[in-house]
């Protein structure tokens, strides 16, 4: 694979013309479609998680207790989206313009999910 440093954020550019395999080209495009899938699982997730939260609270003012849990579903639930935003660039870059992110060259196929279900079981 031909790569070149594109992006000072460490990102490469792969010359998709040059020489680079199908199956290469098929194996990162299916990596990024794994880590967007999985990303919009986890926004789902704490979508659900916020919306669970703040239907405990009956008459929709908040205990002092609450206010706080109600703070961190939302923040999860903000980093869920961003991240959701962060793969769908990640796999519009590579699609439109060959950009490959710095993370995903050399991974194995599927590292992204075994490594993310790992961490879901050791809570």
């Amino acid at each position: 694979m031909v790569l070149l440093p594109y992006l000072s954020g460490g990102s490469f550019i792969v010359q998709l013309g040059a020489g680079v395999p199908t199956m290469e080209k098929e194996q990162i495009l299916q990596r990024l479609r794994d880590e967007l899938q999985e990303a919009r699982e986890r926004r789902n997730e704490a979508a659900r998680r916020y919306h669970e939260i703040t239907g405990e609270v009956p008459t929709r003012i908040p205990s002092p207790d609450n206010v706080d849990r109600i703070k961190i579903a939302s923040q999860e639930y903000t980093n869920a989206i961003h991240a959701v935003e962060e793969a769908f660039k990640a796999q519009s870059d590579f699609l439109f313009h060959g950009v490959v992110p710095p993370g995903l060259v050399g991974k194995p196929p599927g590292s992204e999910r075994h490594r993310s279900k790992s961490k879901e079981q050791g809570r």
